[in-house]
């Protein structure tokens, strides 16, 4: 594992392997880098993966979010990462919250040095209004999204320099419930929907969760139910320009198939590939499937 100074000073880690043109992935809210490990592993013979880790998750758990909205920290980030390697054209792997990080790395920097980019199972718009009901959560946005708010107000009237495990056992238990609860809406899976679920029992999940910075969970939330993100317009202006592809998940519980499929009317060119029976975390429901897609993407894109 190798580290990076980002532009606050801070030092963020992320996995450098294999050779060949580069490809960087960018994981989810949850997700530390190394769960790439598996997917990326029957490739490395032909392709150069770097693999960050966000602030927050993974070795870069214990660094603070400075900016308000974590897209807009990790974009820059990404940035620093980019500059920070020097590669030419990288190809860009955004999955899920990594999804909105890259949509806001291509709102703040463009989409210039990147060669191609996937989006694995993430809307361009993530907050509904009356003519649009395909953000996260779907229909059921509201009601989770209110959920969230409270829990984020009353962790946060707590105090945020208590150690975790200092704060009350029923504001724990109400925490590893969400946890679990979006953990679950991840996979169609049912093996691995029950694998999640126990992510409620605190007992287990402290194995695999860090919370000694605990906060950042907050930072995330807040950013989710903060404001709109909707990059619809922005990535239509210069993502033209790109080989960009969409993997959508047919059973996705967090963001509904119609309004991931909505993007080619934005951007036209833009390919699609839908996984049957898989959902949001489609890689994990379709493994197979999806190494051999994430194998076409990049020998397609290659040489643009």
């Amino acid at each position: 594992m190798a580290t990076y100074t980002a532009a606050d000073g801070h030092s963020l880690h992320y996995w450098d392997m294999g050779t060949g043109p580069v490809c960087i992935l960018v994981h989810g809210f949850g997700m530390p880098a190394f769960l790439w490990l598996p997917f990326i592993t029957p490739l490395l013979g032909k392709y150069r993966f770097i693999l960050p880790d966000l602030r927050g998750f993974g070795g870069s758990h214990k660094v603070p979010v400075g900016h308000e909205s974590v897209f807009t920290q990790y974009a820059h980030d990404l940035h620093g990462l980019i500059e920070h390697l020097d590669v030419e054209s990288p190809a860009l792997v955004g999955f899920s919250m990594g999804a909105c990080t890259a949509m806001e790395y291509h709102r703040l920097y463009g989409f210039d040095r990147i060669r191609s980019y996937l989006q694995i199972d993430q809307a361009m718009r993530l907050t509904n209004d009356e003519s649009y009901l395909s953000g996260l959560f779907g229909a059921h946005q509201a009601t989770r999204m209110a959920s969230l708010k409270q829990m984020m107000e009353d962790f946060e009237s707590l105090g945020r320099e208590r150690h975790f495990y200092k704060l009350p056992a029923v504001m724990r238990r109400r925490f590893w419930k969400q946890f679990s609860l979006f953990g679950a809406s991840a996979f169609a899976n049912p093996f691995l929907k029950y694998f999640a679920e126990m992510g409620r029992h605190e007992f287990l999940v402290r194995f695999v969760a860090p919370v000694s910075n605990w906060p950042v969970y907050l930072d995330c939330i807040r950013t989710f139910v903060g404001n709109p993100h909707d990059y619809r317009e922005t990535m239509a202006q210069q993502a033209e320009e790109k080989p960009v592809w969409f993997f959508v998940g047919d059973e996705s519980a967090l963001y509904p198939v119609e309004g991931q499929l909505a993007a080619k009317e934005y951007i036209k060119h833009s390919k699609v590939v839908r996984f049957k029976g898989a959902g949001h975390a489609l890689m994990f429901d379709s493994p197979v499937r999806f190494v051999r897609k994430l194998n076409h993407f990049l020998s397609s894109t290659a040489a643009h």
